[in-house]
């Protein structure tokens, strides 16, 4: 889903909406939450994702970041994803 209703060129990776509601979702895949990158090319995907978040702030939302270290812990990623779908089905009223 774009980040703005009018301007498709900055989307989310994922989107969970019900409703009113919504959470916006970035994987990023090109480092940890230290933000560490190893390379050239993720230094670039790092920058990208920094453009992004300037695009959200913009608009006064906060993304859900999930880092490459997050992948290394399932349990703790299953827990947020489902959180983040109850917390969107209450609000939107889809429960």
């Amino acid at each position: 889903q774009p980040i703005r209703a009018r301007d498709a060129r900055h989307r989310a990776d994922f989107t969970l909406r019900c409703g009113a509601a919504r959470r916006f979702i970035e994987v990023v895949g090109c480092c940890g939450s230290d933000r560490i990158t190893r390379n050239d090319d993720e230094r670039l995907w790092l920058a990208r994702l920094d453009r992004r978040l300037a695009v959200y702030a913009a608009q006064g939302i906060v993304p859900v970041l999930i880092h490459l270290d997050l992948l290394a812990q399932p349990a703790r990623l299953r827990t947020l994803c489902d959180d983040l779908v109850r917390t969107v089905a209450r609000e939107g009223g889809c429960s």
